[in-house]
């Protein structure tokens, strides 16, 4: 799985592309399934993982679903709550 933004814009940090959404691109394997890992945090605070202010997701997609699995970190953690940005 590989997270990806379209080209032509350009960030000095993690909280400039807070503000471009995001594409998931999967390569499924010869059994139809592909597993990846999504770190959300702040992107900016330096303290996130001492402060549990991260989730760790595991991520499978099968041949009609995705399933999401919180691996480490806080399972209602709310980026926004932490100065992040929700994207519609």
């Amino acid at each position: 799985m590989i997270p990806y933004q379209p080209e032509g814009f350009t960030s000095q940090r993690t909280s400039d592309l807070e503000k471009q959404k995001i594409t998931l691109i999967v390569n499924r394997d010869d059994s139809n399934y592909a597993d990846g890992f999504i770190l959300v945090d702040d992107g900016v605070t330096s303290d996130n993982f001492a402060n549990d202010a991260y989730t760790f997701w595991k991520i499978r997609v099968g041949e009609k679903s995705i399933n999401f699995w919180v691996q480490r970190g806080d399972f209602l953690y709310n980026v926004t709550e932490h100065g992040g940005q929700l994207i519609d």
